[in-house]
């Protein structure tokens, strides 16, 4: 049979000892949560009186003639209740072996829940009900006495009216498993969904315990044996929920035969191992915050004693450390309650052997007997941190000098005022918050167009508000502008957020990214950036261009010219002539590009061939061309250059038809004309004049070059129209 202790994780007495426990919570990006840790790194909690104020969870009021032991309390809840259980004797049903009766502790009042249903009556030692759990709402849950020294999970709901009666749900996992043993309710959530553990019959070996989930609301019983088997594991145990419905426990892993921590995501039906800190082979989670985003237990290495330990998802198990003791069973510390903040409690052995509570927040481990007041310090010795809320508060065990009684103590933490830190890197807001005894909590980002990127720009509680020193401010930090991404987009397609604009434009080859693409930009896309940022872009070019050397061609023909082109690569461009006294006639005399520049392969090499020497004759270019006016004939006469030199004027001086002078044109000049080119000019001659020789003379000048000219033609006059 798998006892209560059992279903509390391998938990020990109800009174004085550790009690084994894992919460469990949603797990939320690992980025927030390495943040929240990193703000823990200073150690900003001072040593000292007066940090925690001490209250008594006092004795509840029960009927006339039963004694009471002071209460002891397994669970705290965001508001500061606290559940558990205290003994009363004789029991109700008159057998005086005293019994557990369920209680909760409310802001000064702690209330008698009983175990006085008598379906609930049991006549052993120890039994009756045992609160183990608590949600914001007041909500209970935990375990009952069926008559037998089987344990039943309960909800206990707190209504407008005050608490209801005990509700077993034994009755719905039978309806799964008719051969139940027994089963606990170890945490329950603001959903009053309960993380719990049943027992079957031990003949099943590996799957003896099973870990569940049940939603008080819609009665439904969720067993993710299944899920703890995929990840490696054996039986196991659920001992707490997050708010959020996701589960912690241990498991037995069948690798290594030792038990292992867990995190169970209901949404994704995937079980974490949580890994055990360098060296270790056996560990247990104890409280999971509230937020989900941190664990805490303990791990063992073969031979050494148990070392509280802190998790985040995704990341290290890192180490809590201890005050140098070591205490039965071979434990050094023990985490067994976290909160948001990351801050964690539990107890650790002193060099002196006895077992002391502590608080670790900012990276250290402090004595919590030297956090309270002086005269609370002799009254008490703080044991045992059972649990500690999102608000800072702390549920511990303690032993009452006077009587050397068990009691268990609510510790509030002292106020102080909450520091300006917007406007703040979100690196000094943190140091800002460690110095004023607080922790960072949630660091969530949040775009701005004006602030630049990591600083922040808002934070909660505000600035000068009132709060217990060790609890958590979250920030809100500027993410800036987010770069889009333009890479891939013609420049012509590229756009960027208003606060931001286009910068240089460069430009660079690519063998893959088409011309005109943008294949690179500064600051890269998805980084944060401050409004105002420029833009900078490079753009293809296409693939880098393949060079090649243009050959010397001076003085070869062109055919040889075009061959050593051929060679290199490259084409003949243009080819033109030009006189020269040096360059045989039909030798390049010029080239260009000039030999020895690198060119892209297939470009052109423009050439200019020699003419020979320079030399200077006029010609008529083609028969001259007649128009009739009406009155006389308009005579246009091509004069054409057949030298191989520029003409720079060619003067026609005198004009003659058959013998007839024109009436006009004689004296007229053609300037400018290149070799083999020609100009015309307009002369006018009578109406009568006939068909015969067409005489021409005058003088040019090319250059260095000048002389006389003289040319006559046959030339046909058409009828007068």
């Amino acid at each position: 049979m798998l006892s209560k202790h059992v279903l509390l994780v391998a938990a020990a007495c109800l009174r004085g000892s550790r009690l084994f426990r894992l919460a469990a919570g949603k797990f939320h990006d690992f980025t927030v949560a390495t943040l929240m840790l990193a703000g823990l790194a200073a150690g900003s909690v001072p040593a000292g009186a007066q940090q925690y104020s001490v209250t008594e969870i006092p004795a509840p009021t029960v009927p006339v003639g039963i004694a009471t032991a002071p209460p002891i309390g397994y669970a705290l809840n965001a508001s500061g209740e606290v559940t558990g259980q205290f003994a009363a004797q004789p029991f109700y049903n008159g057998v005086a072996d005293g019994a557990r009766h369920l209680f909760v502790y409310s802001h000064g009042t702690t209330v008698d829940l009983g175990a006085d249903d008598p379906a609930f009556l049991c006549v052993s030692n120890g039994s009756g009900a045992i609160g183990l759990g608590i949600n914001a709402q007041g909500d209970i849950t935990g375990d009952l006495c069926a008559g037998t020294q089987n344990s039943i999970a309960f909800v206990k709901l707190n209504g407008a009216s005050g608490y209801g009666p005990f509700v077993p749900f034994d009755s719905v996992i039978q309806q799964t498993y008719p051969n139940l043993v027994a089963s606990v309710g170890n945490s329950i959530n603001v959903g009053d969904q309960v993380a719990g553990t049943l027992e079957l019959p031990s003949s099943l070996v590996c799957g003896s315990a099973h870990p569940f989930i049940y939603d008080q609301s819609t009665g439904v019983l969720h067993d993710f044996f299944s899920s703890i088997q995929l990840a490696g594991g054996c039986s196991a145990y659920a001992t707490a929920i997050s708010d959020a419905g996701q589960v912690a426990g241990q498991f037995w892993n069948t690798q290594s035969l030792y038990t292992q921590a867990y995190v169970y995501n209901p949404a994704t039906g995937i079980t974490t191992p949580i890994p055990y800190l360098p060296g270790g082979i056996l560990g247990e989670a104890n409280a999971i915050s509230s937020n989900g985003l941190v664990v805490t237990g303990y791990s063992q290495n073969s031979g050494a004693p148990q070392e509280g330990f802190v998790y985040t998802q995704g990341g290290v198990t890192t180490d809590i450390g201890n005050f140098g003791g070591v205490g039965a069973p071979d434990t050094a510390s023990v985490g067994n309650g976290v909160n948001s903040s990351g801050q964690v409690t539990g107890e650790a052995y002193t060099v002196n052997g006895g077992p002391h509570a502590f608080l670790y927040s900012n990276g250290a481990i402090h004595d919590l007997n030297t956090l309270i007041p002086a005269v609370s310090a002799a009254t008490y010795t703080l044991t045992n941190g059972v649990a500690i809320n999102d608000a800072g508060q702390i549920l511990v065990l303690a032993t009452k000098t006077a009587t050397g009684q068990e009691v268990t103590l609510l510790l509030t933490p002292s106020a102080a005022s909450v520091p300006n830190v917007v406007g703040d890197t979100q690196a000094a807001a943190t140091s800002a918050l460690t110095a004023a005894g607080f922790v960072l909590g949630t660091a969530t980002t949040q775009a701005s167009t004006t602030v630049a990127p990591g600083t922040v720009i808002g934070q909660d509680p505000g600035a000068g508000t009132s709060a217990a020193s060790g609890s958590a401010v979250n920030l809100v930090v500027s993410s800036g502008v987010t770069v889009p991404n333009l890479v891939g987009l013609p420049l012509s397609a590229a756009s960027v957020p208003s606060s931001l604009f286009l910068g240089a434009v460069t430009q660079q080859y690519s063998s893959v990214a088409p011309q005109g693409t943008i294949i690179a930009q500064s600051p890269v896309a998805g980084s944060s950036v401050a409004g105002g940022t420029a833009i900078n872009l490079v753009i293809s070019q296409g693939p880098a261009p393949v060079l090649t050397q243009v050959p010397n061609i001076f003085g070869d023909t062109q055919t040889s010219a075009m061959a050593a082109l051929v060679g290199a690569e490259l084409t003949l461009g243009t080819v033109g002539n030009e006189a020269s006294s040096t360059v045989p006639w039909g030798e390049v005399s010029s080239q260009s590009p000039p030999a020895g520049d690198s060119v892209t392969v297939g470009s052109a090499v423009n050439v200019i061939l020699s003419s020979g020497p320079p030399q200077m004759s006029v010609g008529l270019a083609g028969a001259p061309q007649f128009t009739y006016n009406g009155s006389a004939w308009v005579v246009a006469i091509g004069i054409k250059n057949n030298g191989n030199v520029t003409a720079d004027n060619i003067r026609a001086l005198v004009i003659s038809l058959n013998g007839v002078p024109p009436l006009s044109g004689a004296g007229e000049v053609v300037e400018g004309i290149a070799p083999g080119s020609a100009q015309y000019i307009a002369v006018t001659f009578p109406a009568t004049v006939t068909s015969g020789t067409l005489k021409l003379s005058g003088i040019y000048t090319a250059g260095t070059l000048s002389g006389n000219w003289t040319l006559g033609a046959r030339v046909a006059v058409p009828p007068v129209p």
